[in-house]
């Protein structure tokens, strides 16, 4: 069977991959399930297919927001950096890679050449992204599955009908594995990082027959996060009214679900780590976004996370 490898390629113009950890990786067509495409918007959908490696087993791959052959990195690098935060501050969270593939994973030869021939003078984005969408390359996130064979994923969804702070309750009721503990821990990281995206099919628990156990599964989908759907324009001309217009989910708005949370359910987050560790983490990235997104994500988990350490520490 063929293998996924790593294509050697180790710089894109002035951006060496090794400064992001970033891969430059071959997939052959027959190591991916169908390509799937999710989450549509008025910037385009998200792309996503599984592939089985050798070493690592079940990987799960997502492009970022996709227009034609135009993809954008915003959203894998949201993950990336949601994740790197969450492992810092000790939350229990999946861990992402990020990886450059080929466009033609997604879209035929003939759809490149044509895509590409009608954008001509069209493109809008970055330096990086503007640089893969002329190698016909794609940032794409990466994860591990993080149930094992004879484990089953129960989302929310398919748990109880309930909405808003009915659902809270039902879910942190006695009986679940940990499950006020870590509710609570996904309302604060949600919060921090300002993800809109977490219906009721992102996040749930893992089913364990052999064990007769049912632990809150690690959380993961957090590529809407810091306001990756919206532009670098949008940002800079409505910023503060955007983190005020996403409200959020699933119990109530951001700000408001952080009432539900027991300051007990925070023991072993490190709250004490302080915010320049945090903001260095989107120091690494920055480079690979524009100067105003960059910006405007520092200066709100600026105020977030020290709202937090003011309620919770």
């Amino acid at each position: 069977m063929d293998s996924i490898v790593s294509s050697g390629i180790k710089e894109y113009g002035e951006y060496m991959l090794d400064d992001f950890h970033i891969a430059d990786v071959t997939i052959p067509q027959s190591r991916t399930t169908q390509i799937q495409a999710s989450t549509p918007s008025s910037l385009g959908v998200l792309r996503k297919f599984n592939i089985h490696h050798d070493k690592s087993g079940l990987l799960y791959v997502k492009s970022g927001y996709s227009r034609g052959a135009f993809f954008s990195i915003d959203q894998p690098i949201s993950e990336k950096i949601a994740c790197e935060i969450g492992e810092l501050l000790g939350f229990n969270v999946v861990h992402y890679k990020l990886w450059i593939v080929d466009i033609h994973l997604f879209l035929s030869e003939e759809e490149v050449e044509q895509l590409s021939e009608r954008q001509k003078g069209q493109y809008q984005g970055n330096s990086f992204e503007r640089l893969l969408a002329d190698h016909h390359k794609v940032l794409v996130s990466v994860s591990q599955s993080f149930k094992l064979p004879h484990q089953e994923f129960a989302s929310c969804d398919v748990i109880t009908d309930k909405k808003g702070k009915e659902l809270y309750r039902e879910l942190t009721a006695e009986g679940l594995d940990g499950g006020k503990k870590n509710i609570d821990q996904m309302i604060v990281f949600d919060y921090i990082i300002h993800n809109t995206d977490r219906h009721k099919k992102n996040f749930g628990f893992i089913v364990d027959r052999k064990a007769g156990k049912f632990p809150f599964a690690p959380l993961f989908d957090h590529g809407l996060a810091f306001c990756s759907e919206f532009s670098s324009s949008d940002i800079v001309n409505d910023g503060q009214e955007i983190l005020g217009f996403s409200i959020g989910k699933p119990f109530t708005n951001l700000s408001g679900a952080l009432d539900l949370v027991d300051k007990d359910s925070l023991q072993g987050i490190n709250l004490h780590i302080s915010i320049e560790e945090v903001i260095a983490v989107i120091d690494k990235y920055a480079p690979l976004m524009s100067m105003d997104r960059a910006e405007f994500i520092k200066r709100f988990i600026d105020r977030r996370y020290k709202h937090v350490q003011g309620l919770f520490s």
